[in-house]
């Protein structure tokens, strides 16, 4: 057709980003684009990338989905994790101070 062009792209099979709320919480969305599984590894300091004033050495870990917060546990900084997304599939993982 005319105007129409074609072109192969080479992209990584998994897409990740961090985002930090107004409360200073934070969450990584991933996006897996592949139609295999794939694992994404991730090792953070919230006290870094969150609020800094906040006085705390645990940090609750998290998947939010539609379903709801599924609560894996609290983790000390550096917060890291292996996280192994479905085919073509989208997670979020919330990491906030544990109470």
């Amino acid at each position: 057709e005319k105007g129409v062009a074609e072109a192969n792209v080479t992209s990584p099979a998994i897409r990740a980003s961090l985002w930090r709320s107004e409360t200073g919480d934070l969450g990584i969305a991933m996006l897996n684009g592949s139609a295999e599984p794939q694992t994404f590894g991730f090792q953070l300091d919230p006290a870094i990338y969150g609020d800094a004033k906040r006085q705390t050495t645990k940090w609750q870990v998290s998947e939010l989905s539609p379903e709801g917060e599924q609560v894996r546990g609290a983790k000390t900084a550096p917060v890291s994790g292996d996280e192994t997304l479905p085919p073509h599939s989208v997670r979020f993982v919330a990491i906030r101070p544990a109470e």
